[in-house]
């Protein structure tokens, strides 16, 4: 099976990536302006823009398969459209696009408003779709601890990266997932201050958690994130501290058979990353 991933480089990307390879699929990868993220020298990878559609060709020959990850910006809708049609050009026979949680519900702001919009030019495609909503990663723990910090008392059903990746594979395989959405969640939703408690068992020394409103956590946002996107993720995270991503669904399991990832397993396989993070 030949499958395309684009947006190679971003934390699902990469699972997505290795777990199709380990699949023993023939993956070609692109990533929105060539020159992010780490390269092998055993994957084909493409140089594209996602918004100049005459980039697109060559990606997207001779593949059965096309897994669409975009850039959260404005752009986004644009840039789906652009890849949808790149999939029908080349008569793509399935498309896999990975969407947010909720991205339906007009909650979220912007942010899930521009998942929704692509979802809904991924589904008026007449190339078959399967539209996955994953939660919000573990793994951007592993970068910053930030995220955390920034949702105030919200709880939210934190999701392996890993996890999505083990979904797409089925998915792609094919067996009737056409023109299904899936909801991606991890099995219990936390609060930052239990995020920080298990944290501080596998990693230590002792975390503090501060408890912020939305309006703090944007101030800090502010010196975090590029401008432009600010409000974005402020409108996301005053929907977090409200409970909105705390639901779990049961679609990860029904998909795969088995229950998805902990927190806890999560942050022990990856104890010395977060070491690494802490001591940055």
């Amino acid at each position: 099976m030949d499958v395309l991933v684009t947006g190679a480089d971003s934390k699902a990307g990469v699972e997505i990536m290795a777990r199709l390879r380990a699949s023993g699929a023939r993956v070609r990868t692109t990533s929105h302006l060539l020159g992010h993220g780490a390269r092998e020298a055993t994957v084909d990878r493409v140089a594209v823009d996602f918004l100049r559609p005459e980039t697109l060709d060559a990606a997207f020959s001779g593949i059965e398969v096309a897994v669409l990850i975009t850039p959260e910006d404005s752009g986004m809708v644009a840039m789906a459209a652009n890849l949808v049609a790149a999939a029908e050009e080349a008569h793509v026979a399935h498309i896999v696009y990975l969407s947010f949680l909720h991205a339906d519900s007009g909650i979220g702001g912007p942010l899930l408003a521009w998942h929704s919009g692509a979802e809904r030019v991924v589904s008026a495609s007449a190339v078959p779709s399967t539209c996955l909503r994953p939660n919000y990663y573990m793994q951007n723990f592993l970068s910053a601890y930030s995220p955390a910090a920034s949702i105030g008392g919200g709880r939210i059903s934190y999701i392996d990266a890993g996890d999505v990746a083990d979904v797409v594979v089925r998915v792609a395989a094919g067996g009737g997932h056409e023109h299904s959405i899936y909801s991606l969640t991890g099995p219990r939703a936390l609060s930052a201050e239990e995020v920080a408690e298990l944290l501080h068992g596998e990693i230590g020394p002792p975390l503090t958690y501060a408890t912020r409103g939305w309006e703090d956590a944007c101030l800090l946002g502010r010196r975090s994130a590029q401008s432009a996107l600010t409000q974005v993720l402020c409108e996301f995270w005053l929907a977090a501290s409200e409970d909105e991503f705390a639901v779990t669904t049961a679609d990860f399991e029904q998909l795969t058979g088995r229950t998805p990832r902990s927190f806890e397993s999560f942050v022990r396989e990856h104890r010395g990353q977060f070491h690494a993070v802490r001591t940055a």
